[in-house]
C-alpha cells in the first residue's frame, strides 16, 4: 500500500535546498479550515502516530484535492518537518475512502467514534504501531459485524489497556478482589457491593461484556454481541475520566 520511492525522490529533485521529506501513511481524524485555501489536517500514521499538516491551497479549487482531505480517509503522505508540531504536507494520495461505511449512518458513527478517541488520547509524534493496525483491522470489518459499536467500544477499552490507563479485569480499590459480579465505579475507582456503594452502578452482564470487548483475542469472539445505550453511555463515561487521571 506504500507509494514508490521514487515519488519521494521526485519530491526532493523540486525542492532540493527545503530540507529532508518524510513519507507515511495514516488515516486522516481531524480536518480544520485555516486562511483562505489552506487546511490543518491531523492523520494518524503508522509511522509516527499522530502528526499535524499544513496543507496549503488545499481548499482550492485548482489543488483538486478538496475530496480527499475528510476524516475517515486513509492516505499516503509526504511532508516536510518544521519546527514545532505543524509539518508541511507537499503531497497526498487517497488509499482507501471507506465508502461503504459513509453509507451507513450506524457505522460512519462508530468508525467517527475511534477517530475521537485516538484525537483525544494520543500525543503528537508518539508511535503506536499496535493501535493503528487495530484500527485498520476494526474499519475493515466494521460493515460486517451486526451491531458497529461493538467494535468502536472495543477499541476504546483496548486504547485504555494499551496506553496503561485500564486492566481488566476491574480491581476493588479496598480488598483488591476481581470484579465478577456487579461493580461500582466513582471517577476512575473501583469497587465492590460491600466497599464502595456510590457512583455508576455495573450489573454483572455489563462487567462481563466489557471484559470481553476488552481482552477478545478474535473478530470470532465480537460477532454476536450487541451493545445497549445505557453500556455505550457508561464505557465513554469511563473513557473520558480515564483520560484524566
Amino acid at each position: 500500500m506504500t507509494r514508490p520511492n521514487s515519488h519521494l525522490n521526485f519530491i526532493k529533485a523540486i525542492f532540493p535546498m527545503s530540507g529532508d521529506f518524510e513519507q507515511a501513511e495514516g488515516i486522516i481524524l481531524k480536518v480544520i479550515p485555516f486562511r483562505d485555501y489552506d487546511q490543518i489536517l491531523t492523520i494518524f500514521t503508522h509511522e509516527q502516530g499522530i502528526i499535524k499538516l499544513i496543507y496549503k491551497g488545499s481548499r482550492s479549487k485548482r489543488r483538486g484535492v478538496q475530496g480527499l482531505c475528510v476524516p475517515l480517509t486513509l492516505v499516503q503522505v509526504i511532508y516536510r518537518e518544521k519546527r514545532g508540531e505543524l509539518f508541511s504536507c507537499q503531497e497526498m494520495t487517497g488509499m482507501e475512502f471507506y465508502h461503504s461505511l459513509r453509507h451507513s449512518l450506524p457505522c460512519l458513527e462508530a468508525a467517527c467514534d475511534c477517530l475521537k478517541a485516538l484525537e483525544r488520547s494520543q500525543l503528537v509524534c508518539k508511535p503506536s504501531p499496535m493501535l493503528y493496525q487495530l484500527l485498520c483491522f476494526y474499519l475493515d470489518r466494521m460493515e460486517t459485524i451486526t451491531d458497529p459499536w461493538v467494535l468502536a467500544l472495543s477499541f476504546r477499552l483496548k486504547l485504555l489497556m494499551h496506553d496503561g490507563l485500564a486492566r481488566f479485569p476491574f480491581l476493588c480499590a479496598t480488598c483488591f478482589q476481581p470484579l465478577q459480579e456487579v461493580a461500582y465505579v466513582h471517577l476512575t475507582d473501583w469497587g465492590c457491593r460491600e466497599h464502595l456503594s456510590q457512583g455508576h452502578y455495573w450489573n454483572e452482564h455489563e462487567v462481563q461484556q466489557v471484559y470481553r470487548l476488552a481482552l477478545c483475542q478474535s473478530y470470532q469472539e465480537l460477532i454476536n454481541e450487541t451493545i445497549s445505550e445505557e453500556l455505550k453511555a457508561k464505557v465513554n463515561h469511563f473513557f473520558s475520566d480515564s483520560l484524566q487521571k
